[in-house]
């Protein structure tokens, strides 16, 4: 995933998809990362 949303809901979106982690960006991009991730 490659989108931009707030902090929170970078964070939110990454776990309920199983990502290990995620990097939130202040141009309020989310990349979330881990294996598990779609």
């Amino acid at each position: 995933m490659n989108e931009c949303l707030s902090h929170k809901k970078c964070h939110t979106a990454c776990l309920a998809m199983g990502a290990s982690s995620f990097r939130w960006f202040h141009t309020g991009c989310c990349e979330c990362v881990g294996s598990e991730c779609l």
